[in-house]
């Protein structure tokens, strides 16, 4: 659904998040505009865009990062870790996960 797109801030109460509704003002959130919509990550809790099971694109990438990383032992070997911080810190989680396909 496209409404869960849409980041910015209500022109109502100034929310900064998830602005789902529209008025001729400009956009609102979902408290403003009586929307439900799911918008939190079940994970983290971020309100953003969500990709997959409730889950948004940052949780997903990180959750990626750690199965291809992962060494024998189960834990992301130490010299790779600033590597999947770095990944998993990516200003635009959507665009790091693409690429790793």
């Amino acid at each position: 659904m496209a409404a869960k797109r849409f980041h910015g801030t209500c022109v109502i109460c100034q929310h900064d998040g998830i602005v789902p509704g529209i008025t001729p003002q400009g956009r609102t959130c979902r408290t403003c505009s009586g929307i439900t919509l799911n918008v939190g990550c079940t994970e983290c809790g971020a309100e953003e865009e969500l990709h997959s099971k409730g889950r948004c694109w940052r949780c997903v990438l990180k959750d990626q990062i750690r199965q291809t990383l992962t060494g024998p032992t189960g834990q992301i070997p130490d010299k790779l870790a600033p590597l999947a911080a770095a990944l998993g810190d990516m200003a635009r989680p959507n665009t790091v996960r693409a690429q790793m396909h």
